[in-house]
């Protein structure tokens, strides 16, 4: 948020080697592969695009998609999730809160800014069969040790089938992090709203309720999201980031510019999810 910064956790220096071996899955819009913000930083601090990335496993679903079958963000939205969690350049938007971690950018959004449910259940079953490959063998090609999955995304639809998915996932040792919603109201939001997933509404500077945020006994945990007034324009059936006017009055700033080497100032539980994803990732790294 602005002008306030998130603190490292005591003791993260000593274990951030064996965050390399942690990856989180953002299901999302991709993320911008042509930036520094997701390649590791040279052995003098500098910020480079031609040093190794920190995503894995990328993959895109949304096949309706111009960049299909790239996971290559064109939206921005994927990049500032993922950015808030991961990103490595120390710069103005300030470095990921699990900096070390990998990335697994799945492409379920369009670049503008819709998706399918279809495309999301392939996704997080994607995520979940890589882990399960891990668990058996982590040598095996497409084996990658998912312990978070984050979806800044979601729908009012309640289906069975993602259910049945996500019930896989935790047995497979995975943590799912979703938001809450954007829409100042208590109704259920999915996947947010389903059995053993971390609901995540949004908190301003003042730790008072985000203006927008979705709330009620759903809601499991609140983190910055930043602030706004906003107007709405979304559609209820199908996976969606709301869209609309708004007021900006704090932001999340992280990666998230679909140019190269920019940031984005957002607000929402989208941005707060991510934050909770990379504390999550914290723990399940270091207990």
């Amino acid at each position: 948020i602005d002008n306030n910064e998130i603190p490292a956790p005591d003791g993260y220096e000593s274990f951030k080697a064996a965050l390399n071996d942690t990856v989180v899955a953002v299901i999302d819009t991709g993320i911008n592969f042509n930036g520094y913000d997701f390649h590791e930083v040279t052995d003098s601090g500098e910020k480079s695009n031609e040093t190794s990335p920190i995503y894995v496993g990328e993959k895109s679903f949304a096949t309706e998609d111009a960049s299909y079958p790239s996971a290559n963000d064109n939206h921005g939205h994927g990049s500032n999730v993922a950015g808030i969690i991961a990103d490595t350049a120390n710069d103005f938007a300030g470095r990921g809160i699990a900096s070390g971690v990998k990335i697994m950018p799945l492409k379920t959004m369009k670049g503008d800014g819709t998706g399918k449910t279809d495309w999301t259940l392939k996704a997080l079953a994607y995520a979940t069969e890589a882990r399960e490959k891990y668990n058996e063998d982590p040598s095996q090609e497409g084996a990658y040790n998912v312990k978070v999955v984050n979806f800044s995304l979601g729908s009012y639809k309640r289906l069975t089938a993602f259910e049945t998915i996500i019930s896989k996932a935790i047995e497979q040792g995975i943590v799912i992090c979703a938001a809450a919603g954007n829409y100042d109201n208590s109704a259920s939001y999915y996947p947010a709203g389903y059995e053993g997933v971390i609901c995540v509404g949004s908190v301003n500077s003042m730790l008072e309720k985000s203006y927008f945020s979705t709330y009620g006994s759903g809601v499991d945990v609140c983190a910055p999201g930043g602030e706004s007034r906003r107007t709405y324009n979304y559609d209820k059936s199908e996976f969606n980031i709301a869209s609309g006017q708004f007021e900006l009055t704090e932001s999340v700033y992280a990666s998230g510019n679909v140019s190269a080497d920019r940031v984005s100032a957002r607000r929402g539980t989208s941005q707060a999810t991510p934050m909770v994803s990379a504390a999550a990732a914290l723990i399940m790294t270091r207990y």
